[in-house]
């Protein structure tokens, strides 16, 4: 993945969610790998599926952290 787009490009990227994504969290690096590894069977035509399944878990942990994130920092600015 890191091919096609430029870390800096990357960085301003995920830093416009709401809340933002952290390049570095464990759950953005696991998509990265996911991402790579459906790249990479889509080529070799091996386990295209179980790629594709591994990139959905990984995105959804990815979303579920920053809908956490952004809960968090909700009951914080309310105070509970």
């Amino acid at each position: 993945m890191s091919r096609f787009i430029s870390p800096s490009h990357l960085v301003e990227l995920l830093g416009s969610f709401s809340p933002p994504i952290d390049p570095e969290s464990l759950e953005w690096r696991a998509l990265k790998a996911a991402l790579d590894t459906y790249d990479h069977a889509t080529y070799t035509c091996i386990d295209l599926e179980l790629a594709r399944a591994a990139v959905n878990v990984a995105a959804n942990a990815v979303i579920g952290c920053s809908r956490a994130s952004a809960a968090s920092e909700y009951r914080s600015a309310d105070g509970y």
